[in-house]
């Protein structure tokens, strides 16, 4: 390191903030040169390091040992914004523990970074709320990264797509140091999310039949980018963990200080995974994973041009301008839809379906609608009685949760699909026997079958979509084009079409008999989570996690109108038989019932203590069935009174 020089507090322009010793010692090595400290405020109690990284000057805070939360980050980043004026914007840089998924490959050693979604700004505050009739609700919003931290995350993006990721290099100035060494951490194990700590230090007496079987995977460290999320208690039960994660849209990572900092000191969360927030967490993982956040952060810089911090606001600056808005936008008066539209039906709960042990991915009735079938992330699938509310079976057989149920038109089978790329076809004339149809090398998302019942489709994680022949079972077409995850599936009422919704934000048409892309639509802002037909066949309705609905001309094959009222990710929308209704179940913990010709809400119906990931309308109109996530089938009666 360079000899130390003393600059002045002007002088610098970006501010890291750390929680544990080890991540301080971690930023410190990331210093290309250290300063010499200046004098400042006698009743500032924070410690400073200084230095500079590339070209940019760097004031390095910890906060004070044994406290952790919020309210001493807050502390420590007030203070250090009173001492250096000129701070442009912040980083937290520290250790989280990491949400696994099936959507997110997390590993120990890992990084996430903070990035702003449709309904945060890239921080959630979890365990701040107001309770109501349908559970806790968060409240408020945190503020969302300044313009130039997130130019600065898509650029990092660009040159890890072309391979020139500099993590490593950076990572290497923490070779000499015995405590950030690789070889010390011990194994990457991750336990599946029912099973708890045996006891002891380590996993030692630990079953190994509770270990995820995962895939090896050539780089040692990769980053991430989502939702964090941020609260005053160490997250350590797994499915406490996966609960929160879904509520919350899905998250990557929790850690304990970042809340106190978004809406007071704009700034990046960059968060070293060090355990999987389950009762399994040590501290083996800790110094690593701090390394790998601090030399992220460093990579981060490394992509500013200084030139652009000397143009930007300063951190006071833009909370000042923050504050205004928030104020001016406070002043205006809310309009609710559902106080805009008349509500002229009374729907009313009937049904709680208990049995499930997790949550529940989808519902759907049986042709004649005596039966319900729910797909559930316990790997089940339930048969209900629908008219009285009673469970009747248990189909065993998935090794992997179970993401979508859908029974044929001449009720002769129902398809469920799971991950591991397989489906279920389950014979009702062979009392529920199923065959396995395996083809697609990832989850599947989506069933459904043809009006004929003769073809099934599939929509996979692969980003395919998949046209089966039910009598053989054997794959016909495989239909390519959307560039991430298939969601939804939906054949049109006469079988020619079929539509299609991914995560890259696109619906698609298909020509069922040549199995060929005739139409992409676009216009939604995040990725879409279902889609669905209206009876007639004139409509094509898709709901999204930007939280919206949209309604689209399915032979014109374009946009008619977006509906707007949830507050949550929209994640599955059904029309009703005459298709005068229809429903969509959203993170709210609502479903709404939407007018399909005025398109306004008719009503809202609540009640519901987590997201409602899935609706389905019976054959005859007069029920609805609602699955949530935690583990419940709601049965609602929609006759008029």
């Amino acid at each position: 390191m360079a000899c130390r020089r003393r600059l002045c507090c002007k002088d610098y322009t970006v501010g890291w903030v750390c929680a544990l010793p080890v991540e301080l010692a971690a930023a410190q090595e990331m210093l290309d040169e250290q300063h010499e400290n200046v004098p400042h405020d006698v009743d500032d109690t924070n410690i400073y390091t200084l230095g500079q990284i590339g070209e940019h000057n760097v004031v390095i805070a910890c906060l004070p040992e044994g406290q952790m939360g919020a309210n001493p980050a807050a502390a420590v980043a007030l203070q250090m914004k009173a001492a250096f004026k000129s701070i442009r914007f912040g980083l937290m840089v520290g250790v989280g523990g990491g949400v696994p998924s099936e959507e997110a490959d997390i590993r120990l050693g890992d990084v996430v970074i903070s990035r702003p979604h449709i309904a945060h700004g890239g921080v959630v505050q979890y365990d701040i709320g107001k309770v109501t009739p349908r559970g806790v609700e968060q409240t408020g919003f945190l503020n969302t990264p300044p313009t130039i931290l997130l130019t600065a995350i898509a650029n990092l993006q660009a040159n890890h797509v072309r391979q020139r990721c500099r993590l490593l290099e950076y990572f290497s100035n923490l070779n000499g140091l015995p405590a950030f060494a690789r070889e010390d951490t011990g194994p990457d194990i991750l336990f599946k999310a029912g099973y708890n700590h045996a006891g002891g230090a380590d996993c030692g007496q630990c079953s190994k039949e509770g270990v995820v079987a995962r895939q090896s995977r050539r780089q040692d460290v990769v980053v991430h980018y989502g939702t964090i999320a941020s609260g005053n208690w160490v997250m350590r039960d797994a499915d406490e963990r996966d609960r929160t994660s879904m509520e919350l849209g899905g998250v990557l990572c929790f850690e304990m200080e970042a809340a106190g900092l978004m809406n007071n000191f704009p700034c990046l969360v960059i968060r070293g995974i060090c355990d999987y927030a389950d009762s399994h967490k040590n501290k083996k993982w800790q110094a690593y994973a701090a390394g790998t956040a601090a030399a992220c952060a460093k990579e981060v810089l490394s992509v500013i041009p200084t030139t652009e911090v000397a143009k930007s606001p300063t951190a006071d600056d833009i909370i000042t301008e923050q504050h205004r808005q928030y104020s001016n936008s406070a002043a205006l008066k809310a309009y609710s839809v559902d106080d805009a539209a008349e509500d002229h039906r009374q729907y009313s709960q009937f049904a709680t379906l208990n049995g499930h042990s997790h949550w529940v991915w989808s519902v759907a009735f049986s042709p004649d609608g005596k039966l319900l079938a729910s797909g559930s992330r316990d790997t089940t699938v339930r048969l209900w009685d629908a008219a009285k509310g009673l469970a009747l079976q248990t189909l065993e057989g998935h090794s992997h949760p179970v993401h979508s149920v859908a029974f044929s038109p001449d009720g002769k089978l129902l398809a469920s699909g799971s991950g591991g790329g397989t489906i279920r076809l389950w014979d009702a004339a062979a009392d529920w026997t199923p065959q396995t149809l395996r083809c697609h090398s990832d989850l599947v998302r989506s069933v459904t079958f043809s009006p004929d019942s003769k073809l099934l489709a599939s929509g996979s994680e692969d980003g395919t979509v998949r046209l089966w022949g039910t009598a053989a079972g054997s794959v016909l077409r495989t239909l390519k084009g959307h560039s991430d995850t298939v969601r939804s599936v939906a054949f049109s009422p006469d079988g020619k079409l079929l539509a299609s919704g991914s995560g890259d934000g696109t619906v698609r048409f298909w020509d069922v008999a040549e199995g060929s892309a005739l139409r992409t639509l676009e216009g939604h802002l995040d990725l879409v989570r279902s889609v669905a037909f209206s009876p007639d066949g004139k409509l094509l309705a898709s709901s999204s996690a930007d939280m919206t609905v949209r309604f689209w001309d399915a032979a014109a094959r374009s946009a008619l109108q977006t509906l707007k009222g949830h507050s949550g990710i929209v994640h599955s929308v059904a029309f009703s038989p005459d298709g005068k209704l229809l429903a969509s179940s959203s993170g709210d913990r609502t479903v709404r019932l939407w007018d399909t010709a005025a398109r306004s809400v008719l009503q809202t119906l609540k009640g519901y203590s987590h997201p409602v990931h899935s609706v389905a309308f019976s054959p005859v109109g007069r029920m609805l069935a609602s699955g949530s996530l935690n583990g419940k089938v709601k049965l609602w009666n929609t006759a008029a009174g």
